[in-house]
């Protein structure tokens, strides 16, 4: 990875991953010029994490498996100007769970999969990659209107796709995909 520079660390030391800042990339060697930076001094933060951001200003080559170093869970984060308005759409029209609601932050769950609602949005449109699957997408489409969302696309079946897809804009701007498996 040449050039490769920013990546920030998360370790979860309750688990513990990580006992010291010092071990952070202990036995990760396969890069040249290695150097690991404490990220504010790899102080706590009280939830028992602990950050470290690494560099490598040079050499080629890949970063090195390591079974402990994975992500431990997977948030696809929206934007809201409003988030009670944005935690009633997504939970009431689209089934999500609250997990943690607050003005600024906000985590939703269906499944295994967390919907992270980030605030202080201005509304504008904001384009995502968000797609959830329904096994009846008109029923879907007909709630996102009621709870005030806008069917950009209805949902269609184009050639050589087994899915109904339509898109959909959130009334905090956010545009997402609705889909149903068809086979």
């Amino acid at each position: 990875m040449e050039g490769f520079s920013g990546l920030l660390f998360e370790f979860d030391l309750a688990a513990g991953e990580l006992p010291e800042t010092g071990e952070a990339f202990a036995g990760w060697a396969l890069c040249e010029e290695e150097k690991t930076l404490p990220l504010d001094d790899g102080a706590d933060d009280g939830n028992g994490r602990r950050g470290w951001h690494a560099e490598w200003s040079g050499g080629k080559g890949r970063l090195p498996h390591n079974p402990r170093m994975r992500p431990e869970k997977v948030k696809f984060m929206l934007l809201a100007a409003n988030m009670s308005r944005a935690v009633a759409f997504y939970t009431s029209a689209l089934g999500f769970e609250k997990i943690f609601v607050s003005e600024f932050w906000s985590e939703l769950r269906v499944g295994d999969a967390i919907l992270a609602l980030h605030g202080g949005h201005d509304g504008s449109v904001n384009p995502t990659g968000l797609s959830l699957q329904f096994a009846d997408v008109f029923e879907a489409v007909a709630r996102i209107e009621a709870a005030g969302g806008t069917i950009i696309e209805p949902p269609n079946q184009r050639d050589g796709e087994p899915i109904l897809l339509g898109r959909y804009r959130d009334a905090e701007g956010n545009e997402g995909f609705v889909t149903q498996y068809v086979g």
